[in-house]
């Protein structure tokens, strides 16, 4: 019982980079494209891409201003700050266990300000999928057989013996000889979700 105890928390350490290195390497799980509306004394959306490093990029459209640009960074208390190349500030936090970033923003200059709000875009199971095919070839491997089974939508590969699936709350699961044939959660996809964009920026180069 204990080898397999040991052999889990070697398997969850290594199949998801997340879990192994959360705690030293937050910023990285907040990258992603994010999008929503600010309101108060001007409303309008924006829509801003986060790296890996925590730096914010974007774009937004004001009902008075029409487009802006807008920058920033993360940090890692999971406080942010955004600025839009004029004399606007946005400053707010983002809620790493539910992708929704808020706060407030002001233009000092005219002494309007307000409140934002947005959330971050949905990774769906194919891309979860794609991303442990391309990650983890060698458990994996070859063709996959696509299927749905009650709450979990799935992939095997018959090559390796070996099942990934996501259920309807999100939570990735394995099966097959990479886990001791045993069902095991490795987490939520909200929890790789900085990874699997991070990844997929790579490959659009």
């Amino acid at each position: 019982m204990r080898s397999l105890i040991i052999r889990l928390f070697i398997l969850l350490g290594l199949f998801f980079p997340a879990l192994a290195s959360a705690a030293t390497n937050t910023i990285s799980g907040y990258a992603g494209s994010y999008s929503g509306t600010f309101s108060g004394g001007d409303s309008g959306t924006w829509s801003v891409t986060i790296s890996s490093t925590g730096a914010i990029t974007g774009t937004g459209v004001s009902g008075l201003d029409g487009l802006f640009l807008i920058s920033g960074q993360v940090s890692p208390n999971d406080s942010l700050t955004m600025g839009t190349g004029g004399s606007a500030t946005f400053i707010g936090a983002l809620n790493p266990a539910t992708s929704v970033m808020s706060g407030t923003w002001s233009v000092n200059n005219f002494g309007t300000s307000g409140t934002w709000t947005g959330t971050r875009a949905q990774i769906s199971n194919a891309r979860v999928f794609a991303y442990a095919e391309a990650n983890y070839p060698t458990i994996f491997a070859g063709t996959p057989v696509s299927g749905q089974y009650l709450q979990y939508n799935y992939r095997y590969y018959p090559a390796t013996g070996n099942y990934l699936a996501v259920d309807t709350n999100g939570e990735i699961f394995i099966l097959g000889p990479v886990s001791g044939n045993v069902v095991t959660s490795v987490g939520l996809v909200t929890a790789y979700a900085g990874y699997i964009t991070s990844w997929e920026a790579t490959q659009a180069h």
